[in-house]
């Protein structure tokens, strides 16, 4: 830095010359301009401090929301796992080491765990190190014998099952559930529910599309409300649209439309959704309400559907509410729709959807009798 120049009477304080009356402006030469040091001013320690913390928990915060709610509560139990784990057997939690992970891991496996989930709980644990910025010395401890231990624990756990089974609602279920429900005495209940189905069935939605968490948890920016449902036309409707604004393919809510329309049958999304909103209060809130105004939680869509499925003598244990979005692929490919409208129908980007085509046993044994005529029977209609 060189002094270039004398300024008199700026009253700089930090800045007085040795001469009397005189004070020095220094300037700073930075590269090839010149920059005078009081536009260089450090800000006191106290300053910085402060907005330094201000930063800090700005990017705390968005860490914290660069994950998914769901993944959140899942990786705090990871996390409270391995923690867990490290203090029961003396070891650093973080930065933690191969032989940690692998001791980790076998833990989990001994303890009934099944594979998916240990994969998630590691993947917990490296979300830790990422956010202490320690992702580098977390990859270096992903080695070979790692991936050897995960893969032993896989064949030791073969045939055995973690998971309840989770069969498809296919089309000829939701007749009976409709046959069920007109044998009750008529209700606004029933008609809620009914509708419920019918919208989780053909929209292929996912049950937290359609449903609050929990009581005194809707959230309009997120949940489905009463207003993002439209139809084409309120005299003679054929089409019915929903407006989803957050979904699980859709986690920065672009907003997806989702249309379903008229089936002339017993089973139909647009009948059996305009009943429903004939009998529902104009008030603002949740699409699905209980006759008390509260909205419709997961848990009681759940236990509505298995009681109904309990009338109909089914193992309502095998089924979910997954089971409508499970039924509405597999429905979709036994009527021989194409692969890319079932994929554009249930909003899957990958070919994921295919997981969820499960043909029940008596239409897989069918295509005994394909192999041999070469003549495919005709597809179902609805």
């Amino acid at each position: 830095m060189d002094t270039i120049g004398l300024v008199k009477g700026m009253g700089m304080e930090g800045y007085h010359g040795k001469g009397t009356g005189t004070n020095r402006l220094k300037l700073c030469r930075v590269g090839p301009t010149t920059v005078r040091q009081q536009d260089c001013f450090k800000p006191p320690s106290s300053l910085r401090t402060v907005h330094l913390n201000k930063l800090l928990g700005k990017a705390h915060e968005l860490l914290h929301t660069g994950l998914a709610k769901s993944s959140r509560k899942t990786y705090v139990a990871g996390k409270r796992r391995h923690f867990n784990f490290c203090k029961l057997v003396g070891k650093k939690p973080i930065p933690t080491t191969e032989c940690t992970l692998t001791l980790f891991g076998t833990h989990l496996a001994t303890s009934n765990t099944s594979l998916r989930t240990i994969k998630v709980y590691l993947a917990a644990v490296r979300h830790m190190h990422v956010c202490k910025g320690l992702h580098k010395q977390f990859n270096y401890q992903v080695t070979p014998r790692l991936q050897l231990i995960l893969r032993g624990i896989k064949k030791r756990q073969a045939g055995r099952r973690f998971t309840k089974p989770c069969l498809p609602i296919i089309i000829p279920i939701p007749r009976s559930i409709k046959t069920a429900l007109s044998k009750e005495a008529p209700s606004y209940d029933s008609t809620t529910f009914w509708a419920m189905c019918c919208l989780a069935f053909f929209g292929f939605l996912r049950v937290s599309e359609f449903t609050i968490p929990a009581e005194n948890s809707y959230d309009s920016s997120s949940h489905l409300p009463l207003g993002d449902i439209a139809v084409d036309n309120r005299t003679k409707p054929r089409l019915l649209q929903l407006f989803l604004k957050q979904s699980k393919t859709d986690p920065y809510k672009q907003g997806t439309k989702v249309y379903m329309g008229t089936t002339d049958s017993t089973v139909c999304p647009v009948k059996a959704v305009l009943s429903y909103l004939q009998k529902r209060s104009t008030r603002p809130g949740p699409l699905f309400v209980t006759e008390k105004g509260k909205g419709w939680t997961r848990s009681t869509f759940c236990a509505r559907l298995k009681s109904v499925l309990h009338k109909l003598k089914l193992d309502n244990n095998c089924y979910n509410t997954h089971s409508f979005r499970i039924g509405a692929a597999t429905s979709a490919s036994l009527a021989q729709l194409p692969d890319d409208h079932i994929q554009m129908l249930g909003r899957w980007r990958s070919n994921a959807f295919q997981q969820y085509i499960r043909p029940p046993p008596k239409e897989l044994a069918k295509l005994s009798k394909t192999i041999v005529t070469g003549h495919h029977p005709r597809a179902r209609t609805v």
